[in-house]
């Protein structure tokens, strides 16, 4: 079987990022990219790993765009199938944007809902609009929608699900009946053969003996089908081991179930592009957003789609391009530790250095794409040319006031140097207690951080007696941190610090009456 397909996820489309109107057409031309490319490579099918849209309450023109741009695809016979992001759930609504995709016949919204035997998948039903996966062109293809910290116990539900409907098909043979195979787009019979068939596709528990009759209810369930040659599986998540900070992940060993059914995990959720084994070769795959959703994405390349030849007659069964997405506006990402900078004219200084030696943006351009062939618009050869987005972020520990900070000047040093499309500054930075700074010395990181942790401690006025020596314990607790010790060695290591200096205050306490000491020990 050969069959090929494109994967994207996290389009985002309708992002109106910073409030700029550029940057919402910049949105509008990666899902069009999407697109062109299914269009171009002539692909089987489009798959949409969640996040097609921003949020769920879509204006006018974001669903025109949609519309318009599905229906390229529906003409040139290319079906899509989607699943719901974090960004598109409905939080109890029954009809969303997606869903009136879905029933407008642009797309697939599968869903792998719970049913009453559980969360195994229910084939596609026309009529409903409605299932858990479908087949096209040879390929089976599941989807869930976005299940946040509870994928992973879903996801081994599913496995082993399909591990006992296999189980079953196997048994089949020598049981009472077997199973039909359900046809997700059935047609009409031909003439004359109605009678014949529908004694093929209905069975009559009844009229069997009991454990043969349970035996085949079970056969009869819609999900009783022959394995496909090749399974694709849509998932919204990120997995264990990759980019899994800040946000609910699937553990490894929950897809051990479904990795024996499913031939090409497709994901999404995550905005950096990301492929990963479980067993033999790759099989979990995320393409990344096409866009920079935000500017800590700015350093990722390789991301917006990928492109999947499957041939089943060979080892190993397919190959997965990644496409990176080549009209991305640029990011420019300027960070500067305050710790250097004992005074505004120093800032500038030091960010005036930096802003220099930063490559241009346009040394590493792809080429302008021209769409439309040769009737297109004049100007379509530079609709590509982007101004960069310019982002200047202050961390550390402020040495004076942030008050002094002259956003103007370091704005203008950014503009001079990039004709950017925006410059945003942004800073989390603390302040050092101004009666602590000697003249202006310069003081080493160490001190001021210890410094930043005791001003921090003292506003709390539980522990404001002992500030200093719980700025101690945490400067230490930061270096194991940064030494890589594990995380039960912190925690041990800080219940035996607070340990010992709560048992050090009892014993500076002396109570003139010795019957009155509280031998109890505050809990750790």
């Amino acid at each position: 079987m050969r069959v090929k397909f494109l994967h994207a996820a996290d389009i985002h489309l309708g992002y109106q990022q910073y409030g700029l109107e550029q940057r919402y057409d910049d949105f509008t031309e990666a899902f069009r990219w999407v697109v062109d490319t299914a269009l171009e490579e002539r692909v089987d099918f489009l798959v949409l790993a969640g996040d097609l849209f921003e949020k769920r309450a879509l204006d006018p023109r974001t669903l025109l765009i949609a519309v318009s741009e599905f229906e390229k695809l529906k003409a040139a016979g290319i079906p899509v199938v989607a699943i719901e992001g974090n960004h598109e759930r409905t939080y109890g609504d029954t009809f969303s944007w997606l869903e009136y995709l879905n029933q407008s016949k642009l797309l697939y919204l599968l869903d792998c809902a719970r049913g009453a035997g559980g969360w195994l998948p229910r084939p596609w039903d026309d009529e409903e609009r409605a299932g858990g996966f479908v087949d096209l062109a040879g390929a089976r293809i599941y989807g869930l929608k976005y299940c946040g910290a509870q994928t992973g116990a879903v996801l081994n539900e599913i496995g082993g699900a399909l591990s006992r409907r296999d189980g079953e098909q196997e048994r089949a043979p020598s049981g009472a009946a077997a199973a039909p195979r359900a046809d997700p787009h059935p047609g009409p019979l031909p003439k004359g053969e109605e009678a014949e068939a529908k004694p093929q596709t209905i069975m009559d528990p009844t009229a069997i003996e009991p454990q043969a009759a349970m035996e085949a209810q079970t056969l009869m369930e819609p999900q009783a089908e022959m394995e496909p040659e090749f399974s694709i599986f849509l998932c919204h998540t990120s997995v264990e081991g990759y980019f899994d900070q800040g946000h609910p992940f699937v553990e490894l060993n929950e897809l051990s179930k479904l990795r024996k059914h499913v031939d090409y995990l497709a994901l999404g959720h995550v905005h950096a592009p990301y492929r990963g084994a479980l067993g033999d070769g790759d099989w979990l795959f995320n393409p990344g957003c096409p866009e920079t959703w935000s500017s800590e994405e700015g350093q990722h390349r390789d991301k917006g789609a990928n492109l999947v030849n499957v041939d089943t007659a060979r080892t190993p069964a397919f190959t997965a391009a990644a496409l990176d997405y080549p009209h991305r506006r640029p990011f420019i990402r300027i960070r500067q530790e305050m710790d250097a900078c004992p005074s505004p004219e120093r800032l500038l200084d030091l960010l005036a250095d930096k802003v220099d030696r930063e490559p241009l943006p346009g040394a590493a351009a792809a080429p302008p794409r021209v769409i439309g062939g040769p009737d297109a618009e004049p100007d379509a050869a530079n609709r590509f040319a982007k101004a960069p987005i310019v982002e200047v972020l202050l961390t550390g520990i402020a040495r004076f006031s942030r008050t002094e900070i002259d956003a103007d000047a370091i704005e203008q040093l950014a503009r001079q140097r990039f004709a950017p499309l925006a410059v945003r500054i942004r800073s989390s930075l603390q302040e050092a207690p101004a009666d602590l700074i000697d003249g202006g010395e310069s003081l080493s990181r160490p001190v001021l951080e210890r410094m930043v942790f005791e001003n921090l401690i003292r506003a709390d006025d539980r522990f404001a007696p002992e500030a200093a020596e719980f700025a101690q314990v945490a400067t230490f607790l930061k270096q194991m941190a940064l030494d890589g010790a594990a995380a039960s060695e912190i925690a041990e290591e800080t219940r035996n610090r607070l340990r010992a200096q709560r048992q050090a205050a009892r014993d500076d306490a002396v109570p003139a009456n010795p019957a009155l000491a509280d031998d109890s020990m505050p809990p750790d």
